[in-house]
């Protein structure tokens, strides 16, 4: 039997993905948050969001250094803040 490794990073043509959403309410703010994140299935590597900024933003779109996208949401029933 023959094992097929994992590929490295050099290696991977980033073709399979995996994602995941965690949804947050922030209790200081009374405001929503999704965060996102995007890694290969095949070699792990986490992806970033292009040109999304780093940070925090409770008015918008930021990502952490890590690559995962923090969205501001609101449901949609409610007005515009």
């Amino acid at each position: 039997m023959s094992s097929n490794p994992q590929p490295t990073v050099n290696d991977c043509l980033h073709r399979d993905f995996t994602a995941s959403v965690q949804v947050h309410c922030l209790k200081d703010s009374g405001q929503f948050q999704a965060n996102i994140r995007i890694t290969c299935a095949q070699c792990t590597t986490p992806f970033g969001f292009v040109g999304v900024p780093f940070g925090l933003n409770l008015h918008g779109v930021a990502q952490g250094l890590d690559g995962e996208g923090r969205f501001a949401i609101q449901p949609i029933s409610s007005p515009p803040v």
